[in-house]
């Protein structure tokens, strides 16, 4: 993991050192899952912490909220998956340790991560069936690949989405070609992403509304399931 301080909100934190976790933890996994989680971090509410899991090393160490994990340090040096999916289900595997420590105690898991590419479509799965496996309720928000990516990304996002539906409690899938219908056609790509970071954050601060102190109406997070 990236070295870090106390605060999870402004400074990074190993695994070891997370304090006591919030009701929902709001884990980025891969390049797309970590940079949409790092735009949501400042919108936030209390009741919500955060990690970022990636097998790419230089973009931990860019900086981001919450805790860190560096996935598959032996298998991919650090250098990301290239695309292979074998290669994600891999490195999530050898931090099994480190992930079930850092899952132990939160009630409610939300992943969110992109498909198509190496870390997302190899590890999502995996990671979170180790969450489920230490008690949390799962939910997942995982992004497809642009029509224009190919058939190949495609496929293996696809394979990935069956996977993970397999292993959390609730999935929703975002396909990247309907954000574009959310903007003008000249709009940059960037105000399609704002698009889905809206969708997202307002599902987590909903969410999360039904954990904080003195809610008009409590939810226990295994109804989540149902």
């Amino acid at each position: 993991s990236v070295p870090a301080a106390s605060s999870p909100r402004s400074r990074r934190s190993s695994v070891s050192e997370m304090a006591t976790p919030a009701s929902i933890l709001l884990v980025g996994l891969g390049g797309a899952g970590c940079a949409m989680v790092t735009r949501l971090s400042a919108q936030l509410p209390a009741e919500v912490s955060v990690a970022l899991f990636d097998t790419d090393a230089r973009a931990l160490a860019a900086g981001g909220p919450g805790t860190s994990l560096q996935l598959g340090r032996a298998q991919t040096r650090g250098m990301g998956t290239g695309g292979e999916a074998a290669l994600g289900l891999a490195s999530a595997e050898a931090e099994e340790p480190a992930l079930r420590r850092l899952f132990t105690g939160v009630p409610v898991v939300v992943l969110v991560t992109g498909l198509g590419g190496g870390t997302g479509s190899g590890a999502a799965a995996t990671v979170a069936g180790f969450a489920a496996e230490t008690g949390a309720t799962v939910l997942a928000f995982a992004t497809m690949p642009f029509s224009h990516e190919g058939e190949r990304r495609m496929r293996q996002a696809n394979e990935a989405a069956v996977k993970i539906g397999q292993k959390c409690h609730g999935l929703v899938v975002v396909h990247n070609d309907l954000l574009l219908q959310q903007v003008a056609p000249d709009a940059p790509l960037s105000e399609s992403f704002a698009a889905a970071d809206a969708w997202v954050g307002g599902a987590l601060r909903g969410l999360a509304s039904a954990f904080a102190p003195g809610a008009l109406i409590a939810v226990d997070p295994s109804a989540l399931r149902s």
